[in-house]
């Protein structure tokens, strides 16, 4: 597999998964709003809303598997299911690092 095909491949995958993983957590919202709230929730839940929200699924969800492209983490082929999957940078040898020393402070 070109290193091409790889990267379309595992970016393709991680909007799928992030997508459906967001579309639950709005759906069970939804379904929150509905028992919780009935009669705000016929005011409140329009068509534009619900195709807002679909629409920031989508948005957030492709956004969230763009870091590969920028050098932040690759897409690998695996050799044992032989799919491309997103593989995270070592932080190990970074801890000299004031921009990581910032960020962990900030946690």
């Amino acid at each position: 597999m070109s290193k091409l095909m790889c990267e379309l491949s595992g970016y393709v995958d991680n909007v799928i998964l992030t997508t459906s993983l967001v579309t639950l957590a709005a759906c069970s919202y939804d379904r929150y709003l509905v028992i919780t709230r009935p009669l705000f929730y016929k005011r409140y839940m329009t068509g534009r809303r619900t195709l807002l929200i679909l629409t920031a699924t989508w948005l957030y969800s492709m956004s969230l598997s763009l870091p590969p492209f920028f050098e932040i983490g690759k897409f690998r082929l695996s050799e044992f299911s032989r799919t491309c999957a997103l593989t995270t940078p070592d932080l190990a040898g970074l801890d000299n690092d004031t921009n990581l020393k910032n960020f962990k402070s900030a946690l």
